[in-house]
């Protein structure tokens, strides 16, 4: 079976939750023995790095990309707020792009055409005019509902107005582009549900896949150290760590004077949360994520909006690293509150979540471990490559 996969960002290297999940598909596919070509979008905020692209996977995947400009241009976004279209969804189109799409669907015939994301759905009527193939969107989210949210913490009564009706027109843009597909791929149950409610389109939970690995001994936990991992270039990470930092900290260290607080993961400005309170120190982009969790205590995800899994929540569990999250963080991830996983959804929870670790050094450890546990029995890759096999099997009958 031959699949274009089509990407609103490039999905190599893998280094953040949007491009983890289109490779861990584009990993899967390869598993089952599929034909998979990528066509990606390159973006100011998302460029291409040649030297970190192995040849190995240039050659699997056919992989090319086009710029696509998706930097905020002010007369775009009241042409398009003044037309009704949703400019989160238009500012993907690009003639460029839709040129090299048309090339590549009028030379090769394909079984599945997957868009990642539904920001790819611009180009719907252009795959209809060019292509039999069957049309899946992978949903990593239910977008409208990120927006919903962030418009409901914001304070400016004008920019909250205005985020919620670019919320309500992304909204229509979604719901009508995953009405006209041949089937939705959801990466949490929780949007399942939802989109089975709004659409016919059958729907299935194609969950991010972890590979199996060997099983290691957990090293002691050391509770008074926290840290994050977040691009900082995502509106709801950014909107969570100074929500975080603003009111859960003090309450931390007024506890506990030893507290350490690491914000790690790219795009993360020096002068992030400048002047930084005590005990914080801003760490960038880190060389190897996995190193970095296994050594830096307890993960903190306190997301206030957002939508489908946080991937990296998933990686953290797989290592056994303790995970203190708000309930929006660890949304659609299954995992039971002291069991698996810590929540905490007021910055009182969270200083009680840090006191709970502190305390009970060695239940802090035994949760890390069962949320290992928890991800090798719930989140197998093999096991997730033959489910999505079959969806792509009955959707191209």
């Amino acid at each position: 079976m031959k699949v274009l996969q089509i990407c609103n960002k490039p999905p190599y290297p893998p280094t953040e939750g949007g491009s983890m999940a289109m490779h861990a598909v584009t990993r899967m596919l390869l598993q089952q023995h599929f034909s998979v070509k990528v066509l990606a979008m390159e973006s100011p905020k998302c460029p291409v790095r040649l030297a970190d692209i192995p040849e190995e996977y240039r050659q699997q995947t056919g992989f090319e990309w086009v710029f696509v400009d998706t930097r905020l241009h002010p007369f775009a976004a009241l042409r398009a707020l003044l037309r009704n279209q949703s400019y989160h969804a238009v500012r993907f189109y690009s003639e460029m792009f839709a040129r090299r799409l048309k090339e590549i669907l009028q030379k090769e015939q394909y079984d599945i055409i997957q868009l990642e994301t539904v920001y790819p759905a611009v180009y719907l009527p252009l795959i209809r005019s060019c292509s039999g193939a069957k049309v899946i969107i992978r949903a990593h989210n239910i977008e409208h509902k990120i927006w919903e949210r962030i418009a409901s913490h914001t304070r400016n009564p004008f920019k909250k107005a205005y985020l919620r009706i670019l919320s309500r027109q992304l909204q229509r843009f979604e719901l009508d582009a995953l009405r006209q597909v041949d089937g939705i791929e959801t990466i949490s149950p929780v949007d399942s549900e939802y989109f089975k409610e709004k659409t016919e389109t059958p729907v299935c939970v194609i969950p991010f896949g972890i590979p199996s690995r060997p099983v290691q001994p957990q090293p002691s936990v050391q509770p008074h150290r926290l840290f994050s991992l977040a691009s900082m270039n995502w509106k709801p990470n950014e909107e969570g760590i100074r929500w975080f930092v603003r009111e859960s900290w003090p309450l931390i260290r007024q506890r506990h004077p030893n507290a350490e607080f690491r914000i790690a993961g790219r795009h993360t400005p020096p002068h992030f949360l400048a002047p930084l309170p005590g005990g914080i120190r801003i760490v960038g982009e880190v060389e190897n994520s996995e190193a970095f969790m296994r050594e830096s205590g307890i993960l903190v995800v306190p997301l206030l909006s957002g939508s489908g899994i946080r991937i990296k929540i998933l990686e953290a569990m797989s290592l056994g690293v303790t995970i203190i999250s708000t309930s929006i963080g660890a949304e659609g991830i299954p995992a039971t509150h002291k069991e698996n996983i810590l929540i905490a959804d007021t910055p009182q929870a969270f200083a009680d979540a840090v006191s709970f670790c502190i305390k009970f050094p060695e239940e802090c450890r035994r949760i890390g471990e069962r949320a290992a546990d928890f991800v090798r029995q719930n989140y197998n890759e093999e096991v997730i490559a033959g489910r999505l096999m079959e969806f792509l099997t009955e959707c191209k009958i």
